[in-house]
């Protein structure tokens, strides 16, 4: 197990053996079955996934009205983000959460994603976790590779892969509109590459 580790370096992977056979020796399960080695694996799967990506998934701009906005939002869209307002675990009860009203779903709020995705993990009937973000400007798509600048705020539950992409700034809209920006403009506005310089 330490030289295949060593050979892996700092990937995923690696990173997951490396929890998984702390796991396994610190269990005192060293020369037993294979399936609880495997269960090891899963488990040091997901806290090296969350952990991930919580370093990954910023703060919310203020913890203070964390559970104060409005439960209505829209969904997803808009390509860019300027602020995460908080991070929502959706429970629905038709899948065995709690039943608090009748059967209607509901979601508990949380200032990071760390508290979100623990919640997540350990509550029945719930889901992965969303961000709520408020998009000072977006852009719109009204039609398949029809792209329009919207200067007026809206809020947004957006997966929380999404937040990967690069924060908003006064150039991201602008440039990804401009009639010289490269072919690859998804990709970067996406995230895939770090700047429009990077495209050209």
């Amino acid at each position: 197990m330490p030289s295949l580790t060593r050979e892996m370096g700092s990937s995923f992977v690696g990173r997951v053996f490396d929890v998984a056979a702390q796991q396994h020796v610190a269990g005192g399960r060293t020369g037993r079955s294979l399936r609880s080695l495997f269960r090891s694996l899963l488990n040091a799967a997901n806290v090296v996934r969350t952990a991930r990506a919580a370093m990954r998934n910023p703060p919310v701009v203020d913890p203070s009205k964390v559970g104060t906005y409005p439960a209505t939002a829209k969904a997803g869209g808009g390509y860019v983000w300027d602020a995460v307002l908080e991070y929502r675990v959706w429970c629905y009860p038709a899948e065995g959460a709690e039943d608090l009203d009748d059967g209607s779903d509901y979601y508990y709020a949380f200032a990071t994603f760390a508290e979100a995705s623990e919640f997540a993990r350990t509550t029945r009937g719930a889901h992965e976790p969303l961000a709520l973000v408020l998009q000072e400007e977006y852009i719109d798509e009204p039609s398949d590779g029809q792209y329009v600048h919207v200067r007026s705020p809206r809020v947004t539950e957006w997966p929380v892969e999404f937040l990967g992409r690069p924060k908003r700034n006064e150039r991201t809209i602008p440039d990804f509109l401009s009639p010289d920006a490269p072919a690859n403009r998804l990709d970067i506005i996406r995230g895939n590459i770090a700047t429009f310089d990077a495209g050209q």
